[in-house]
């Protein structure tokens, strides 16, 4: 394991998914899913990345309620739910 760890990447890091968040939350107010109307790829790739940022200890802001609703929805999803 790596003993090096650079502050200021980490820092950027989590300014860069603090702003992926809020265009997510844009995109999510005008569709059910990250590419439209339907589940997709991109919402697999989309959970599996906020799954990542949550192991960072950077989670989903409450004020992002649409993001939060449609984390909530590909939770309980039995493919990810199990």
């Amino acid at each position: 394991m790596e003993t090096y760890q650079c502050a200021e990447w980490e820092s950027k890091q989590k300014e860069a998914a603090a702003a992926t968040m809020a265009y997510l939350v844009g995109v999510l107010a005008d569709n059910d899913y990250v590419a439209g109307g339907r589940f997709s790829a991109a919402d697999i790739t989309t959970f599996a990345g906020l799954a990542f940022a949550d192991l960072a200890k950077v989670e989903i802001p409450q004020s992002h309620e649409n993001l939060q609703a449609w984390h909530s929805r590909l939770a309980n999803r039995p493919p990810i739910s199990g």
